[in-house]
């Protein structure tokens, strides 16, 4: 299923052009009201190392106006960010873009101010683009072209995806939902074609995974299990990723991915290794609040992304037949599940949705395009067939009229089962406030 046909090749650059263009139309009209702009919040906490190095040379002085939460770091007179710099290493072409231009115009500017911002908002359009044409590369090994391509439209326009590459670029999101689609297509490439380019690819996407966020981690079973049916097949898989041609050059990919991020937290904090969360933690791990992460009105995962609940119903039934990865793809989902729904802001505040499963529609991509080959395998005129062709229009419809109604926080007191319903009234009248 991997050949494309002329037809093809051209329906998917015709797509990816229009899709392009439409998202960078809706970006800046979404946008373009924001005074603060799209460097706000956990988005400036990401992007805050390129002005740092690059423009300030040190954290002393950064223009730090948006986000009351960045203050200096106790004893220094060094701006903190707990996050790490991982978003800023996908950040940072469309960043030295926008310097050298600056610079080579005579052009000020502060590192915060509109043409940043801009170059935030292409950042997370080339991100998200880039990582649908890896999915729909991805797909193709295993579904139809029309039923991959129905599956990248449903994933980003039926999910909040669509929100945090238009609405958000600057968190992590789109970039790990980049890299998630990057690791299953290199996955395939890996045991495809015997060449050391992808295992290397392989191993460096993974390891930035981490470091966007440590509990991506999890998505190192993928590489690990795919394909694999029984021990024997799991240890020459283990010995495979441990020959001295692809454990050295890892470990020191590591090495040199960590190592600014040590130095950063020795420049602020004398210490080589810092848990820079502080007291947030893990602290429902005995509890954890799996109900109100799925079904809650504070970001309930299900609630604002009913289309999750049919990937995930479609991921336990390819489960119990063993295809698609769908098992590995199911641990992932529990375990991280069970890492969120532990966290002491389960509800991840001012999210849209329950934003730490975006980059899981990467994954989830697979058992969806099995709901969209077996509509397209039912016959024309059945009941069924038309059922889920009206279901599936008003999940988008009812994502992307959520997208323009959202004015965060969706979440404290003032936000409950009253004002969500409130809510959905308006978008039941075509009232759209955004």
């Amino acid at each position: 299923m991997n050949e494309y046909t002329t037809r093809e090749t051209c329906i998917t650059i015709f797509f990816f052009t229009l899709l392009t263009a439409l998202l960078i139309f809706l970006s800046l009209n979404m946008n373009r009201h924001q005074a603060k702009g799209v460097i706000y919040g956990d988005s400036e906490g990401y992007y805050m190392y390129l002005p740092a190095v690059f423009i300030y040379h040190g954290f002393e002085n950064l223009p730090i106006q948006y986000t009351p939460q960045f203050s200096k770091f106790e004893g220094t007179d060094k701006y903190f960010t707990k996050y790490t710099y991982g978003v800023s290493i996908l950040e940072a072409p469309f960043f030295l873009t926008t310097f050298v231009y600056l610079h080579a115009t005579n052009q000020a500017s502060d590192g915060y101010d509109y043409p940043y911002r801009l170059c935030i908002l292409f950042a997370g359009i080339f991100y998200c683009i880039f990582g649908c044409i890896l999915l729909l590369q991805f797909l193709r090994k295993y579904f139809s072209f029309t039923t991959s391509l129905i599956t990248i439209f449903l994933s980003l326009f039926g999910t909040n995806l669509f929100y945090y590459t238009i609405g958000q670029p600057g968190l992590s999101h789109v970039y790990s939902f980049f890299l998630f689609s990057l690791i299953l297509f290199a996955t395939d490439k890996v045991f495809k074609e015997n060449r050391h380019t992808w295992t290397y690819l392989l191993i460096t996407a993974i390891i930035i995974t981490f470091l966007i966020r440590p509990t991506n981690i999890l998505i190192v079973i993928i590489p690990l299990f795919a394909g694999v049916n029984n021990v024997h097949a799991l240890k020459k898989r283990i010995l495979f990723f441990l020959q001295l041609r692809y454990i050295v050059p890892a470990i020191l990919c590591l090495i040199l991915v960590i190592l600014p991020q040590c130095f950063y937290w020795h420049y602020i904090s004398g210490k080589w290794f810092l848990y820079s969360y502080g007291e947030e933690g893990f602290i429902y791990w005995k509890a954890p609040k799996i109900g109100l992460v799925l079904f809650g009105v504070w970001s309930g995962w299900y609630i604002y992304t009913p289309l999750a609940l049919c990937m995930t119903g479609s991921l336990l039934y390819l489960s119990k037949k063993g295809i698609y990865q769908s098992r590995a793809i199911l641990f992932i989902l529990l375990m991280s599940l069970y890492l969120f729904s532990s966290w002491w802001c389960w509800w991840f505040g001012g999210s849209f949705g329950h934003r730490s499963f975006v980059e899981f529609y990467a994954l989830l991509s697979l058992p969806l395009a099995f709901l969209v080959k077996k509509t397209i395998s039912t016959p024309q005129k059945s009941i069924y067939k038309s059922m889920a062709i009206g279901l599936a229009a008003a999940l988008v419809y009812y994502n992307i009229g959520l997208t323009y109604q959202y004015h965060p926080p969706w979440d404290g007191p003032g936000w409950t089962w009253n004002t969500y319903l409130n809510m959905l009234g308006d978008l039941v009248r075509f009232k759209f406030v955004h």
